[in-house]
């Protein structure tokens, strides 16, 4: 990790017990921040036992009092925020209304902190024709989950002039402690190569570590209202990623083509057993709509000419170090 100036300095995490705070939280700590985390009563605090913070539990979609959370931070890092859920209500209260609310606690204060907010290649939507979006480009997000990261956006973007404000919208990210990738490296490892269709499918990705680098050096150095992309350069295809998981695991795969209606059907069959079992699921309708798109692609350049940074770690050396990981944890 790159060196970061928040030694002494209060800082306010959200997001901390998920996959991507969980390696911030680490970072920042190392770094000497003093450190407050914000959680909600039903979090799992797995990730960050033994690293010295200040918990506090709120709830930033029911807007709790945040007073205790915001006392006297120098900077913040919202992360918090619904992934999946089973409809809009639980996107807005959980993407928009989160970001609303602690976004208005920070207003009150004597002097705003700095604040980077983490958003999503999902607020633009996927790439028309496999062309890569810029921040110039009008964005289209597809889905309830993108267009609760849009939303969520527009009230930072409301709220600009009262906070300095930078929006970082990264791909699909992948590292160590990432439950979703896992279920692709389990087929890989049992031969088979899925593909969604025959068209050619396109993506950008960002590994966790390179993602942390790019969220603190933000905070360090990125102006102010700015809103930027942050990925590895390289694009590759869904051959590519499946290919760089079967060198890793050590494989030899059978391309395996699915139809797109299976992947319908099995949506279907998710929020059948979510709404038994009261969990959300990977495969839901909410999923699919991602999944429809084959191209889901961006240009991190601004990052690197306005503020200097560039993702370091390829995906061919990434996902070695990933799926070691998940051997290591008895996750594969």
């Amino acid at each position: 990790m790159r060196a970061v100036d928040v030694r002494g300095k209060r800082v306010l995490l959200t997001g901390a017990t998920g996959f991507i705070g969980s390696h911030l939280i680490g970072a920042l700590s190392a770094a000497g921040a003093d450190l407050v985390v914000l959680v909600r009563r039903t979090s799992s605090l797995r990730w960050v036992e033994g690293i010295p913070h200040r918990l506090v539990v709120a709830d930033l979609a029911q807007a709790d009092d945040l007073t205790e959370a915001v006392d006297g931070v120098e900077l913040v890092f919202h992360l918090a925020g619904v992934l999946r859920a089973s409809n809009r209500a639980a996107y807005i209260e959980g993407n928009v209304n989160g970001t609303r609310h602690l976004l208005s606690a920070l207003t009150e204060m004597p002097i705003p902190p700095r604040v980077i907010h983490l958003s999503s290649l999902a607020a633009a939507g996927p790439s028309p024709e496999g062309i890569p979006w810029n921040e110039a480009d009008p964005v289209r997000p597809m889905g309830l989950y993108g267009e609760s990261k849009k939303m969520a956006e527009d009230v930072v973007d409301g709220m600009r002039e009262d906070l300095p404000i930078v929006v970082l919208r990264p791909p699909m990210v992948y590292g160590p402690r990432e439950a979703d990738f896992l279920g692709i490296c389990r087929a890989v490892r049992r031969g088979v190569l899925p593909h969604l269709g025959r068209g050619k499918r396109t993506m950008s990705l960002v590994h966790i570590e390179d993602l942390v680098d790019a969220i603190i050096e933000a905070a360090r150095k990125a102006p102010a209202g700015g809103t930027y992309y942050v990925a590895h350069p390289e694009i590759l295809s869904w051959e590519d990623m499946l290919s760089g998981v079967a060198d890793a695991l050590g494989v030899r795969g059978r391309r395996l083509v699915l139809p797109e209606w299976i992947i319908g059907a099995a949506a279907t069959a998710g929020e059948w057993a979510s709404r038994i079992t009261g969990k959300e699921t990977i495969i839901n309708k909410e999923r699919t709509v991602e999944w429809r798109h084959r191209h889901w692609v961006c240009d991190p350049s601004l990052a690197e000419r306005e503020w200097g940074f560039r993702a370091q770690i390829p995906y061919r050396l990434g996902i070695v170090g990933t799926v070691e990981w998940y051997r290591r944890e008895g996750w594969l």
